[in-house]
């Protein structure tokens, strides 16, 4: 009796060990706490909190992120050569939406005012 609950005991303690993960993470990527890889394909580019929308301009040279965060709310601007933000402008308005115009002149987010 005592040899089968040893037998038991062990066979559990393997079975809850940790194994070693398949391919060691990159620098470039994150590992999660479920074991999976996040293994990005191009560096990130640091932009406001909570971005919902991205679009890009008409052109492909610049794209508009639209910002839902706590602490920030509105749009930046993102110079997509350069990767860096090249505008914010905050907005105090929980935003729905983002496109550019038909004709690319402007773009226009969507707000819905709180009161």
């Amino acid at each position: 009796m005592i040899g089968r609950a040893a037998i038991l005991a062990t066979a559990v303690l393997v079975a809850c060990a940790p194994t070693p993960p398949d391919e060691p993470a990159s620098e470039s990527s994150h590992r999660l706490p479920t074991g999976a890889v996040l293994d990005p394909v191009n560096p990130g580019i640091d932009i406001g909190s909570f971005p919902l929308a991205v679009v890009v301009a008409p052109g492909g040279a610049q794209a508009v992120t639209l910002l839902n965060g706590y602490r920030q709310q509105g749009i930046q601007v993102i110079d997509l050569a350069t990767r860096m933000v090249r505008q914010t402008l905050e907005q105090r308005a929980a935003f729905l939406g983002l496109a550019f115009d038909p004709s690319g002149n402007g773009c226009m987010p969507r707000a819905e005012t709180r009161t």
